[in-house]
């Protein structure tokens, strides 16, 4: 293993940026931009805050280290307005972590959330306000006091018009950090586009342990791939969304070996909620009359069934 420290080049004037949740996501976001010259606030519990601010937390990629050892500044409630609020919670967290917000402080601070939820609830009846949809391209995983990033660069895709103000501040401020960033105005195809790989990856991953790699070695194995692809696949389709299966399938193969889902992590409850997360997710506006219902349901079952 070698060192190196990572020089990023400051592009736009200096943020005070709050991050929401301790998921890897947030501490590589957070690290990141902390190196670019930006204020980063961790908003979390108190326990958590507790927790992490005794901790020196160490970015790092498969092969070396990639930063210094990083300590950030915690906070257990919003008492002031930021210039920028990134919502990174996990799924199963995301209602607790957005209680510790407060909206009074948030009138003027664009809101990006990385956590995907169903429109118009969770963030919008707690917070009152619409926030921007972030999808990260990558594979992260936080153990303890270690982020490792499997998969770089990354890249987050901004569910906003490519011209608008918005994109544009947004680009200026991770444009330096090494994330190649886009807008596109087109949240479900943007969504399904992020979705469909790792909830594959977790109907994978779940019922035996073993990696998608491992499962694609066998003609069984391919098979059960295949199906999922395909099942995938027909939901985004009744979304209006087209993903090729070849698409799906080169991104699914793109996931790191060594990389550990979220799900294999949770203990069952957690596991449960998630599961809870996920069906109100996709269910979300879909009668039962709907084409997606059907679908939907098997989908759910198979997760079940894996839990």
């Amino acid at each position: 293993m070698f060192f190196a420290k990572t020089e990023n080049k400051q592009t736009t004037a200096p943020r005070n940026i709050c991050i929401l949740g301790t998921s890897a996501l947030s501490f590589y976001l957070a690290s990141e931009l902390q190196k670019n010259g930006h204020k980063i606030t961790i908003l979390c519990l108190p326990q958590e805050a507790d927790e992490f601010g005794a901790t020196d937390f160490i970015i790092k990629n498969e092969q070396c280290l990639q930063s210094h050892r990083h300590n950030f500044h915690y906070s257990f409630e919003l008492d002031f307005a930021p210039d920028l609020l990134l919502i990174a919670s996990n799924i199963t967290c995301l209602r607790r972590d957005l209680l510790l917000l407060s909206p009074r402080y948030l009138a003027e601070t664009p809101i990006v959330s990385f956590t995907p939820t169903t429109p118009n609830s969770l963030i919008s009846d707690i917070l009152k306000k619409v926030s921007i949809n972030a999808y990260f391209n990558g594979w992260l995983s936080r153990d303890k006091n270690h982020v490792t990033n499997f998969s770089r660069p990354s890249n987050i895709i901004f569910s906003l018009e490519e011209l608008s103000p918005q994109a544009t501040a947004l680009r200026d401020i991770f444009s330096g950090i090494g994330i190649e960033t886009s807008a596109k105005n087109q949240d479900a195809a943007n969504f399904w586009h992020w979705f469909a790989p790792r909830i594959i990856a977790t109907l994978l991953d779940l019922p035996s342990g073993k990696s998608i790699h491992a499962l694609g070695k066998t003609k069984e194995g391919r098979a059960i791939i295949d199906s999922c692809v395909n099942e995938v696949a027909n939901l985004a389709m009744v979304d209006n969304v087209k993903i090729e299966r070849s698409e799906i399938l080169t991104q699914i193969y793109a996931i790191p070996e060594n990389y550990t889902p979220l799900l294999q992590k949770l203990p069952r409850t957690a596991s449960a909620l998630l599961l809870e997360r996920l069906s109100a997710l996709l269910f979300h506006g879909i009668s039962p009359e709907d084409d997606r219902f059907r679908l939907l349901q098997r989908l759910i079952k198979k997760i079940r069934n894996k839990l």
